[in-house]
C-alpha cells in the first residue's frame, strides 16, 4: 500500500475542520506534508498533500495551544510557506499526473493572498509554471478544469511582483 497517500488523505479529511487544522498545525503536520511533497512518494500521495494543503490554507488565522496550553493566533498559510512547500507546489505543476497539477494549482490559489506564500511562490517561478498550465490546457494536454484553476491562480501573481492581493490581470 501507499502510506504516505493514506495519510495525506487522511490530513486532508483533518484540514476540513476547525479542530483538525489545529492538530495539523499544533503537531508538526505541514512539515510532514512538506516533506510528502518535496519526495519520491506517489503521485497520489503528493496530490493528497496538497489538497491537505489547500483546506488547512481555507483560514487565516487558526488558534493553536502554545508550550503552556494558551491559544495562540497561526496563520496557517504562512506555516505552509515557511515549511518550504511552495516550490515542491509549483514543482508539481509540471508532473504529468493531471491530479497533481490540478491540486498545486488549486493550492497556489488558494495561498496567494498570504503575503510570505506568494512572495516564495513567485521566487520560485509559480507566473511561469502556472501559465504553462493554462496554454497546455489551450492545447487540449490538459482538462478545461485544470487549466481553469491554473488561470485562476496565474491571475493572482501576475502583476503582483510576489505580493498578495487580487489585481485584474493587464
Amino acid at each position: 500500500g501507499d502510506a504516505a497517500a493514506a495519510a495525506s488523505v487522511v490530513c486532508s479529511h483533518m484540514a476540513r475542520s476547525p479542530r483538525g487544522r489545529e492538530v495539523l498545525l499544533g503537531d508538526g503536520f505541514v512539515e510532514q506534508l512538506a516533506k510528502v511533497l518535496a519526495g519520491g512518494g506517489s503521485a497520489r500521495a503528493k496530490a493528497a498533500a496538497a489538497d491537505a494543503l489547500g483546506h488547512l490554507a481555507t483560514v487565516s488565522s487558526v488558534a493553536v495551544p502554545n508550550s503552556e496550553g494558551k491559544p495562540v493566533a497561526v496563520d496557517p498559510r504562512a506555516v505552509i510557506a515557511n515549511a518550504g512547500c511552495m516550490e515542491h507546489l509549483v514543482a508539481m505543476l509540471s508532473m504529468p499526473e493531471e491530479e497533481c497539477v490540478f491540486e498545486a494549482a488549486e493550492t497556489l490559489e488558494i495561498l496567494a493572498p498570504c503575503d510570505v506564500a506568494s512572495r516564495a511562490a513567485a521566487a520560485a517561478g509559480a507566473t511561469a509554471a502556472l501559465n504553462a498550465v493554462v496554454q497546455a490546457g489551450k492545447k487540449g494536454r490538459v482538462a478545461q478544469r485544470t487549466a481553469n484553476v491554473a488561470y485562476a491562480a496565474y491571475s493572482l501573481y501576475v502583476g503582483t511582483g510576489g505580493r498578495s492581493g487580487r489585481r485584474p490581470v493587464r
